[in-house]
């Protein structure tokens, strides 16, 4: 039996083992598709684990089971994938190995910065390198806005909402990545912030720790529980208010564990300065619930490398990584976790002098379980990194 497409969705041969992948995926993608969001990318890569490019390309499927798939459905799979995700799809040979490379040469990245009612230091960059970045006006307008779906837009104050809304709309396909420079965001500001969560629009947020409070902290709350998101960035902690900004996301995680799952959360501390002695105990001490406190574990070899397997992160470098350190309670499908990791590297060693000028090491090494074992460097880290899982 040869499977086709029908009005209904895809018709599939039941002694096929991708047939009932796929067909139970269909109509998912044709629906989700039609609203132009990336849930139909959320919904194979974090709903059903099992199907994904590096295991198709270790599984028992051949090219001739994968390439009676129709095509409609790998050219919609690679169009809402990310980067990485398409790196492993080249690997695979095929229809979806060839649309992946495609897709590859085809994705583009927009960056700007947004200041007052201005937008400047516009450009578009490619993922080939053999493609050279966009910066004039005209050149960028010729690009299709379908190959643009990472947009960036760093916010260096509160600012008009129009601006930042035009790139919005310039993009309709993509997913945004904030940077909220400043410690303080006007109603203008929170309000488009808020029409992005709502429209499941985000991917990375960075934001000073000042501005983590009161309906910003809400909003906070609600993107890291949405399929699309991966990763909070928070500057400036020792600005925070009251310095409760980590024990409340630690709080919120501990009642929402599992739509939190694979979230990260990077905190960031001054020079100097370190964790907060108040943070330091909690994280020391892992005491997000009231009914329990424990110390923090380091993990072995074999859970490291599953950690990097499942939730690639050995994207997040250090100049002296820790090894990875975890929080866990629970028992059965209640168990949950917290992966912990931070920067060991003192201040001198993450700044080079030479004849009068700084030079700023560039983090290179992941966090594994060869990192430093001791956890008492926490307390003067500049960086610390969270996977909630």
């Amino acid at each position: 039996m040869i499977s086709k497409m029908t009005t209904n969705g895809f018709q599939r041969d039941s002694s096929n083992p991708i047939d009932l992948v796929i067909s139970d995926l269909w109509i998912s993608r044709r629906d989700m598709m039609c609203q132009g969001s990336h849930l139909f990318q959320a919904s194979v890569f974090l709903f059903l684990p099992q199907f994904n490019f590096h295991r198709l390309s270790t599984s028992v499927f051949s090219i001739r089971d994968m390439n009676r798939v129709p095509v409609t459905f790998w050219e919609c799979v690679c169009g809402t994938s990310r980067v990485y995700e398409l790196l492993e799809a080249e690997k695979l040979s095929g229809n979806i190995g060839e649309l992946a490379r495609m897709s590859y040469g085809e994705r583009a990245f927009y960056y700007t910065y947004v200041e007052g009612d201005t937008e400047g230091n516009q450009r578009i960059w490619y993922t080939a390198t053999d493609r050279s970045d966009v910066t004039t006006f005209e050149e960028m307008e010729a690009v299709p806005k379908k190959s643009v779906l990472n947009v960036t837009i760093n916010l260096e104050n509160a600012g008009n909402e129009n601006v930042s809304r035009d790139v919005v709309r310039r993009f309709p396909h993509a997913i945004y990545h904030f940077t909220l420079w400043s410690p303080s965001l006007n109603d203008d500001s929170v309000r488009l912030f808020q029409k992005l969560v709502i429209g499941q629009k985000l991917s990375w947020i960075t934001i000073h720790g000042k501005a983590c409070s009161g309906d910003m902290l809400e909003l906070l709350k609600s993107a890291l529980c949405q399929d699309q998101f991966e990763e909070l960035n928070i500057k400036h902690l020792h600005d925070s208010p009251n310095g409760t900004v980590v024990r409340e996301l630690l709080k919120f995680w501990a009642e929402n564990s599992e739509k939190m799952k694979g979230k990260k959360l990077i905190l960031e501390y001054p020079y100097k300065e370190g964790v907060p002695q108040s943070e330091l105990s909690m994280l020391h001490r892992s005491s997000v619930s009231s009914q329990l406190s424990l110390p923090l574990k380091i993990c072995s070899k074999k859970e490291c490398e599953n950690i990097d397997k499942y939730y690639r992160h050995r994207r997040r470098l250090f100049i002296k990584p820790s090894c990875i350190y975890k929080f866990e309670e629970g028992k059965g499908d209640e168990r949950r976790r917290i992966y912990i990791s931070f920067e060991c590297a003192k201040q001198h060693e993450q700044v080079i002098k030479q004849e009068d000028r700084l030079t700023i090491i560039q983090p290179s090494r992941a966090a594994s379980f060869l990192g430093q074992k001791d956890l008492s460097l926490m307390g003067e880290t500049t960086e610390l990194h969270m996977l909630f899982v």
